[in-house]
């Protein structure tokens, strides 16, 4: 019996696991479909040929999920908890509403599904299943702080800088030191953008950041154009799935306000985020 229960357990974190990278995947899937307004045209065969394989995968786990964990309270004969798990998640999952929840959640930087933000809930209290989503948020929340705050940490390291590397590399030098895994950390882009170049890649928050200096409004706004045009037809890598960029701004020429305005009329997707930054007039 204690084997039949560890090898479920094992089963359960693994399906859960490979859910989470699934998600990845359909996200970007969709992602892609907006961007190129497929609700509105024809999708090309491939598209609908994935869509129709990324369906039956999510499909099949998330029943197999959704058996196993009934399995396992039958076996460790709770049958109180069971009876809950029945009532709020159905005898049988309902796969539609799973795969349809999955989004971006700007607070902690993750594709989130709230089917399995549920089910993460109901099998927290499990020693299995203890599952700390709390590091990521927390690790993004340091990652954000550290770029909104760009010109003071350069100030603080006494550099006046002139170009994007003068700006970036300072701050390269202070994640490394937070998340060690930067600092030899590569990507496999599928299509090379013309402006969205990382900088600095962040594996373990998924996470790439590239800055832009920029010492008029005119290249200010013309590179936030680019930026905006290359997402649309950028693919991306599965590894990472949420994009910053920092705009170091040598004098104030917008506001964050009209910078923020100007950042929403360009219809950026959900997991790109955007830092206005005034550094020193040089």
């Amino acid at each position: 019996m204690k084997d039949k229960l560890i090898n479920l357990e094992h089963n359960m974190l693994k399906l859960f696991s490979e859910l989470e990278q699934l998600q990845h995947t359909i996200f970007n899937h969709e992602q892609f479909g907006q961007k190129h307004d497929l609700n509105k045209s024809t999708p090309p065969d491939w598209w609908i040929e994935e869509d129709k394989q990324l369906n039956l995968s999510h499909e099949s786990m998330i029943k197999s999920l959704h058996n196993h964990i009934i399995c396992y309270f039958d076996m460790m004969k709770l049958n109180s908890y069971l009876d809950v798990f029945i009532k709020k998640f159905g005898e049988f999952p309902n796969t539609t509403d799973a795969y349809n929840g999955i989004d971006f959640e700007p607070f902690n930087g993750q594709i989130y599904s709230q089917y399995l933000h549920e089910l993460w809930s109901f099998l927290s209290p499990f020693d299995f299943f203890k599952k700390d989503l709390s590091v990521k948020q927390t690790g993004i929340k340091y990652l954000e702080t550290i770029l909104k705050n760009t010109a003071t940490v350069i100030y603080k390291m006494g550099k006046k800088p002139t170009s994007e590397p003068q700006v970036y590399n300072e701050v390269k030098i202070l994640l490394e030191s937070i998340f060690p895994t930067s600092k030899n950390a590569s990507s496999n882009f599928l299509k090379t953008a013309k402006e969205f170049k990382p900088d600095i890649l962040i594996p373990e928050l998924s996470a790439a950041i590239e800055y832009k200096y920029a010492k008029d409004e005119t290249k200010l706004k013309t590179t936030i154009e680019q930026i905006a045009a290359d997402v649309k037809g950028y693919n991306g890598d599965q590894d990472y799935n949420v994009y910053y960029a920092v705009f170091y701004v040598t004098n104030d020429f917008w506001g964050e306000s009209k910078f923020e305005q100007v950042w929403a009329d360009n219809k950026f997707p959900k997991n790109w985020r955007a830092f206005y930054v005034v550094g020193h007039d040089t």
